[in-house]
């Protein structure tokens, strides 16, 4: 990947942002809709930020390929991941870790993004969640009805999101 003014491309010449917007609007057309978990989408997403943080983002996604098959809805992974760069990464100047994980376990999948930056206040349960959470949630209810966990936490150093629902393959 390089990056040329405004355009981040592959050495194939593809604008890689174009078909990252691309992906967006068919992303955002899916929303609420079962889909296959999308980490090309989400790694795009990760490159393109990689891009913009340069050496202050380090990057670790580990999804083994037997998962990309789970049913999840459209956009679960990348507006926690996004989150994680606003309110970890962006705010340290040494930048900092986004690590995402995927797991299956007992008939679950647990889909993780942690980073290293700064905790949530020590009154975050009893603040108002954001937006974005408050959503995620619904989402995932609409999906799955009770039958999920989502669990935001403070680590030893920095934040990880936990999202654990019933495992379901295309098709079933």
């Amino acid at each position: 990947m390089a990056f040329f003014g405004d355009r981040l491309e592959d050495q194939t010449g593809d604008s890689s942002s174009e078909e990252f917007f691309r992906d967006v609007h068919a992303q955002l057309e899916a929303v609420g809709k079962s889909h296959l978990l999308n980490v090309q989408f989400l790694q795009k997403y990760l490159d393109i930020q990689k891009v913009r943080f340069a050496d202050r983002l380090q990057l670790s996604v580990d999804i083994p390929k037997e998962l990309f098959a789970a049913r999840v809805p459209s956009l679960i992974l990348q507006p926690i991941a996004e989150n994680a760069i606003k309110h970890g990464i962006a705010k340290e100047e040494r930048g900092g870790l986004i690590r995402v994980t995927a797991s299956r376990a007992n008939g679950w999948l647990t889909l993780g993004v942690y980073n290293d930056g700064p905790g949530l206040p020590s009154d975050w349960e009893n603040s108002r969640s954001g937006i974005g959470i408050t959503n995620l949630r619904n989402r995932l209810r609409a999906m799955f009805g009770e039958a999920f966990e989502l669990s935001l936490r403070n680590e030893a150093a920095g934040v990880e999101v936990l999202i654990s629902v019933p495992f379901r393959e295309n098709g079933s």
